[in-house]
């Protein structure tokens, strides 16, 4: 190839080249200011004309027109359009003499927000960095840009933030608007829980998260009378079956302002006598314990115990019935038929001597004052 064509080729490539790397014309917006030129009419050219708050100018003869979102050229064309109505054939040439400061807006969950000056390349991340960071962690935040001639774009942070995926950090353009609200609603959680007041939970959270930021239920607790007052409307929830038994149908999805509520559980049973730990012990209605449940929750007979005599004593129609247990019968030799169910209120009494009559043991535990302290807050 000769020189000549050599030089030739290299013109036609830079010349392509340089027709590529156009860049994209500027979009005029508000508090751009212009220089309007109408050719032969000097009496109605414009040194100084700015682009208001609402993206208009208001011109000599043509009125009012919208600027904000056009080219030069294509607002000196609606010009040229309402000045046809007075002039023939109007020219008219557009400049910009003073770009307006390229801004945008960041508001919302953020340490600083405010009007910023936008830089070229910005993304979500350097935006948020220039408002000061996020206030909240990004999983409870609902983040969107909001931009002009667009619908409202959804801006996903943990995918920015947590998962490092650069494809969701999002260009932004000046005049945007990028609001960072908080993806949670307040519940309140009251009752025999561990901490009282109200909590942040994302939306679409259930009871179960609620309980959980205040700190679950004791064992003091009535978990399957819970219930949730939503204004006037109060909605039960068994919270045993979502919390113990893992049954996520019992669980209900949360809405602003909703009361959640545990009832304290004043149902118990007693267990005294020869055992290691006597004393008061909560019992649930789903609870099917046993007397030997029962006994073996206080730890457990003593050496001494009279395991084959134990006195179930239960109030019935007014009166206390005596239910004698062999437990002896029911652990040594699995004979679980002779368990009995306990109720809410019964009483346990594990008694010493074997050689006792039921009649003898119940009247030392009157003599021993014991009584009185079975049925004390009954």
């Amino acid at each position: 190839m000769s020189r000549a064509c050599l030089l030739a080729l290299v013109v036609v490539l830079t010349t392509a080249a340089l027709a590529g790397a156009v860049e994209p014309a500027y979009v005029l917006g508000p508090e751009d200011v212009l220089a309007v030129v109408v050719l032969r009419h000097p009496e109605i050219s414009r040194d100084l004309v700015m682009v208001l708050a609402d993206g208009t100018i208001d011109y000599p003869m043509a009125g009012k027109i919208t600027a904000g979102g056009l080219t030069t050229t294509e607002l000196a064309a609606k010009i040229e359009q309402g000045l046809a109505v007075e002039l023939r054939k109007p020219e008219v040439t557009v400049t910009v003499t003073q770009p307006r400061t390229q801004r945008i807006y960041v508001d919302g969950q953020v340490a600083q927000g405010g009007v910023l000056n936008w830089k070229p390349g910005w993304r979500v991340s350097e935006a948020l960095a220039a408002a000061g960071g996020l206030s909240i962690k990004p999983e409870r935040c609902k983040t969107t840009v909001f931009r002009v001639g667009r619908d409202p774009i959804p801006v996903d942070l943990v995918a920015i933030f947590m998962q490092q995926d650069p494809a969701a950090d999002l260009p932004l353009q000046p005049g945007d608007s990028l609001h960072v609200a908080a993806n949670t609603i307040t519940v309140y959680v009251t009752g025999n829980v561990t901490q009282n007041g109200a909590f942040e939970v994302l939306v679409g959270s259930t009871t179960r998260q609620a309980i959980a930021a205040a700190g679950g239920v004791p064992t003091t607790a009535s978990p399957e009378q819970a219930y949730i007052m939503r204004g006037t409307q109060k909605i039960p929830v068994d919270l045993y079956r979502v919390l113990e038994q893992g049954d996520n149908s019992a669980d209900v999805v949360l809405q602003p302002g909703d009361v959640i509520h545990v009832p304290e559980n004043r149902d118990n049973i007693a267990v005294f006598g020869h055992i290691q730990k006597p004393g008061y012990f909560t019992i649930r209605p789903t609870d099917h314990l046993t007397v030997s449940q029962a006994i073996a929750q206080a730890g457990g007979t003593t050496e001494n115990a009279a395991s084959s005599n134990v006195m179930l004593i239960r109030e019935q129609g007014g009166q206390s019935v005596t239910i004698t247990v062999d437990l002896r019968a029911i652990l040594e030799r699995g004979e679980v038929s002779k368990d009995v169910e306990v109720r809410a209120g019964d009483r346990i009494l594990v008694p010493n001597s074997p050689k006792r009559t039921p009649a003898r043991m119940l009247s030392d535990f009157y003599g021993l004052g014991m009584l009185g302290r079975l049925f004390l807050g009954l």
